[in-house]
C-alpha cells in the first residue's frame, strides 16, 4: 500500500497580511475513501492544493481559523507524481500552464497577490 506523500514550493506573496505571507503549493498522493475528519468522501490520486500561509524563518505557521485549501486532482497514478511536481515547479518559475492558472485562481479567491 502506498503512504501518502508530500512535496511542497512556497510563492512569495506581494501584499503579505497577518494571515498569509505565502501560498503554499502542495504535490501530495491521497490513497482516496472517506475523510476521518470530515466525514466527506475523497477522490484518490496526485493532488495539487493551494492554500495561503504564514512562513516566518522558513517555517510554516498554522492557523486554524484562517486555513483555506484549495484543491485539484491530476491524476490516479503515484507514478506520476515526481512529475506532476516538476510540472508545478517548472510552471511556478515559468508562470505558466495550468497549474499555474490554478494557482492565480486561488490567489484571486483569497484577494492576494503574487509578488
Amino acid at each position: 500500500m502506498a503512504k501518502n506523500t508530500l512535496r511542497r514550493l512556497y510563492i512569495e506573496l506581494k501584499n503579505p497580511t497577518y494571515r498569509a505571507t505565502h501560498l503554499r503549493v502542495a504535490v501530495s498522493f491521497k490513497r482516496g475513501g472517506t475523510n476521518f475528519f470530515t466525514h466527506k468522501k475523497e477522490e484518490k490520486g496526485v493532488t495539487i492544493s493551494v492554500a495561503p500561509v504564514i512562513l516566518i524563518d522558513g517555517r510554516e505557521h498554522w492557523q486554524t481559523q484562517t486555513e483555506t485549501d484549495h484543491k485539484i486532482v491530476l491524476s490516479a497514478y503515484i507514478c506520476d507524481m515526481e512529475n506532476i511536481f516538476e510540472e508545478a515547479h517548472r510552471a511556478i518559475i515559468l508562470k505558466s500552464g495550468k497549474i499555474w492558472n490554478f494557482v492565480m485562481d486561488v490567489a484571486k479567491k483569497e484577494g492576494l497577490k503574487i509578488a
